[in-house]
């Protein structure tokens, strides 16, 4: 994943290091706070259960500053709309 996401933010021009983490345990990786934590396409509805989806947003809160925001979205990713692993492509199909 963060190498497809390093090519995904090359091709934009962006210069954001993607990193691979444990939403648990993110003080750890980043010791600075910051003003917005983004999940996208997020694993969260995946945990195993609700301690370890509370033990998630607990370690996201540790790393956002105070009045900080944390942006979720559960979307498709880009390779699931184009048609990859399986799925039907259904961004230019009409709903």
């Amino acid at each position: 994943m963060p190498a497809q996401a390093r090519k995904d933010l090359a091709g934009l021009g962006l210069k954001i290091p993607p990193t691979l983490a444990d939403y648990r345990k993110l003080r750890k990786d980043f010791p600075q706070p910051f003003d917005a934590v983004t999940c996208l396409s997020s694993s969260i509805p995946h945990m195993p259960d609700d301690e370890e989806v509370a033990r998630a947003f607990a370690g996201i809160r540790t790393v956002l500053k105070e009045n900080g925001i944390l942006v979720l979205s559960q979307g498709t990713s880009g390779h699931a709309a184009a048609g990859c692993y399986g799925a039907p492509n259904r961004a230019s199909s009409p709903r």
